[in-house]
């Protein structure tokens, strides 16, 4: 099974898919920058929010993180790391993204490391 998005979030990306298709197209540089100012806003701006209201995968996940993450500070920890499952897997292969902007730092610095039986992993670095 995979997590597909909602109605307004596909043709949101459409959209977006789109405005980036006719940036690749010549035009006066006025309108090259509006139309990228435009792309930005949809891409930063409009989808996060389209994405938390609409598609399920997000709002639940969502309400889910807000719970463990003030139980994590109730319990005094310093950070939490969590498995999300984005689609169900049946290859020898799982490509897994971690997101660890403080890793190179000594102080704050974590190594997120990830093991499993039988199957190879693919780590993506977001």
């Amino acid at each position: 099974m995979k997590m597909i998005d909602s109605f307004e979030s596909e043709q949101l990306y459409k959209l977006i898919q789109e405005k980036e298709k006719e940036l690749n197209r010549p035009k006066p540089e006025f309108a090259q920058k509006k139309l990228q100012k435009e792309i930005l806003f949809l891409k930063n701006d409009i989808l996060p929010i389209v994405l938390q209201e609409t598609t399920l995968l997000f709002s639940e996940i969502t309400k889910h993180l807000n719970t463990k993450i003030l139980e994590a500070v109730q319990a005094n920890a310093n950070a939490i790391v969590v498995v999300i499952p984005l689609k169900d897997s049946n290859d020898n292969t799982i490509k897994i993204a971690t997101v660890n902007p403080h890793k190179d730092n000594p102080i704050d610095g974590i190594e997120i490391g990830i093991e499993t039986t039988g199957r190879q992993i693919e780590k993506i670095e977001l």
